[in-house]
C-alpha cells in the first residue's frame, strides 16, 4: 500500500500528462476511459462511482478530482 501510495505521489507530481498516460494501466483499450473520466470532471454535477472492491474506484475518483475546476 506505501508502494503504491508512493507511486500516485510520484505520477501527480509529474503532472497531468504523464499522470493520464500512466492512470491504472498502459493498454490501449483504457485511454477511450480515461478520457471520458476527464471530460466527466469537468461537469458541474456530482459524480457516483460504485464497484466492487479492488476494481480502482479510488484512482479513478483521485483522477477525477485533480482534473475537476
Amino acid at each position: 500500500l506505501k508502494q503504491a501510495e508512493i507511486r500516485r505521489e510520484h505520477l501527480r507530481l509529474l503532472g497531468e500528462t504523464r499522470f493520464i498516460e500512466s492512470f491504472i494501466t498502459e493498454a490501449e483499450e483504457m485511454k477511450p476511459i480515461v478520457s471520458s473520466l476527464i471530460e466527466a470532471s469537468q461537469a458541474d454535477y456530482p459524480i457516483f462511482l460504485s464497484g466492487e472492491t479492488g476494481t480502482g474506484k479510488s484512482l479513478v475518483a483521485e483522477l477525477i478530482h485533480e482534473q475537476s475546476r
